[in-house]
């Protein structure tokens, strides 16, 4: 269907950490930037002057309390039959429990927010039905994991395999759908058979995500990368606390399940991309 996508930004747009969220957007054919705000006041504003609403709307919160609680609740009001995104910076990643003025659905932390929003850009340029801030996380997870299966992503040299250490069925479906798309083959593992030892995986994984929800602790991601040693370990969890996000290992949301796997698959990339430079016997 391929329609346009008209999107307003509120908020700084040129502080580093959103740069390549604003790039992203700017230079998407399917999008018509139709408004830059400062504040979101101002985008009020524009909006009571006649304005339509636009299908998407993206705000950068780069500090805790940046945005009034009142501000916020009239943004939601005006967008509640459109989409909304809160694009954060680090300094914001505990506001979803200390100051939760944002619904957690519409929260993406900025260093997935490019792949975040072209899913959203590319459901809705497909025909999809707006997402509402108001929509509960499983519906969010679902309409993200649709947006990212029409786009075909690059394939990540180099990586071909790995395990989900779960017991949760339909995340794995999700996790091998999404991964299948990059070349990826996925199998599971269930926290019994990575305590016994009893894993019959066919390939050595290169990739161990553990379902983290009802772990909370580091020792099944440490767990798993003493029995796949070779392999890069990430967790995957509805929330990732602030405990967690000084984690040794990488934590994925699964409210951005597609752009988080896709992230990590790019710096993995780009890491083995390096180390070949360095290696090459080429380059004296």
């Amino acid at each position: 269907m391929n329609n346009t996508v008209s999107i307003f930004m509120i908020g700084p747009l040129r502080e580093p950490v959103f740069a390549a969220t604003v790039e992203a957007v700017r230079r998407n054919d399917a999008v018509r930037i139709a408004g830059e705000f400062e504040t979101i006041p101002a985008a009020i504003r524009h909006l009571k002057q006649g304005a339509p609403a636009a299908d998407l709307t993206i705000v950068l919160q780069s500090y805790p309390e940046q945005f009034q609680r009142a501000d916020i609740d009239q943004l939601i009001s005006a967008t509640i039959f459109k989409s909304l995104v809160c694009c954060f910076g680090p300094w914001c990643e505990s506001d979803g429990r200390s100051a939760p003025h944002w619904p957690t659905t519409v929260r993406i932390p900025a260093r997935f927010c490019p792949d975040a929003i072209l899913d959203v850009v590319n459901g809705l340029s497909e025909g999809l039905e707006p997402l509402s801030p108001l929509a509960s996380p499983e519906e969010v997870y679902a309409y993200r994991t649709l947006g990212s299966a029409l786009r075909r992503p690059d394939t990540k040299d180099g990586i071909e395999s790995a395990v989900l250490i779960g017991q949760d069925r339909a995340l794995l479906q999700t996790v091998q759908d999404i991964c299948r798309e990059f070349g990826i083959r996925v199998e599971c593992v269930t926290v019994h058979q990575l305590v016994a030892g009893t894993i019959g995986v066919t390939v050595p994984p290169q990739l161990a995500f553990v379902d983290q929800d009802g772990l909370r602790s580091e020792l099944w991601l440490n767990a798993a990368q003493r029995r796949f040693p070779s392999a890069c370990v990430a967790g995957l969890t509805w929330h990732v606390d602030p405990d967690l996000s000084d984690s040794s290992f990488p934590v994925i949301a699964k409210l951005n399940l597609a752009a988080g796997i896709e992230g990590l698959l790019r710096a993995l990339t780009s890491e083995v991309h390096q180390m070949q430079v360095l290696d090459d016997p080429d380059d004296d």
